[in-house]
């Protein structure tokens, strides 16, 4: 059986995002952040993991490159009726934030090939994970050139959580230090007297 690969559409946005957070709640991070029971659907844990993982995951979706993998014959959305998704990769230039595979399409035996289908080349080279890749682990596809960045996901965690308690100093020094316009550090012996 075949599909058909594209780039992602904006219509894709909710799939992707459902399929990727149910995903991560199987995965180290929400075990290792204590909220072990994220795994069991609809639970408080779950709900707590992916209040604090959806505007991550939706800003990865809106801001990375993005391909799916969609049934041949349901590969766009037309009159009501959505795409079909089976599989979905979201990527930056030696990073692989996130791939996800339909529990149906590894059941009927095509998991290994839609992702490395999505994946290409990047599995012949080394690539910087940031997220647990759940599906990846589960097919064995995760080569040992890959290296995880544990902080990365954390950081933006805690950054979150901080939006969400309005703690306003923490909020005033991130916007500072996300300021793209800011000016750089100089040492003393650099700056002139004012």
């Amino acid at each position: 059986m075949d599909w058909l690969k594209r780039a992602a559409v904006s219509d894709d946005e909710a799939c992707i995002a459902s399929m990727w957070l149910r995903s991560l709640c199987h995965g180290q991070d929400a075990r290792a952040s204590g909220l072990k029971a994220a795994s069991q659907r609809g639970s408080s844990a779950q709900m707590q993991y992916w209040a604090e993982l959806q505007p991550i995951v939706t800003a990865l979706v809106r801001g990375a490159d993005v391909v799916v993998c969609c049934d041949p014959e349901r590969s766009t959305y037309t009159q009501g009726a959505p795409a079909v998704i089976w599989g979905w990769l979201v990527t930056g230039e030696d990073t692989i934030y996130g791939c996800g595979i339909k529990r149906s399409v590894t059941r009927a035996g095509l998991g290994h090939d839609v992702a490395r289908d999505m994946l290409g080349d990047r599995l012949d080279y080394p690539q910087r994970t940031v997220m647990d890749l759940v599906d990846l682990a589960a097919l064995r596809l995760v080569p040992e050139e890959w290296f995880r960045e544990p902080g990365w996901l954390s950081s933006l965690r805690q950054m979150h959580t901080r939006v969400l308690e309005d703690d306003a100093v923490y909020q005033a020094v991130a916007a500072y230090v996300l300021d793209p316009t800011r000016a750089a550090w100089l040492p003393s012996s650099r700056r002139t007297a004012a």
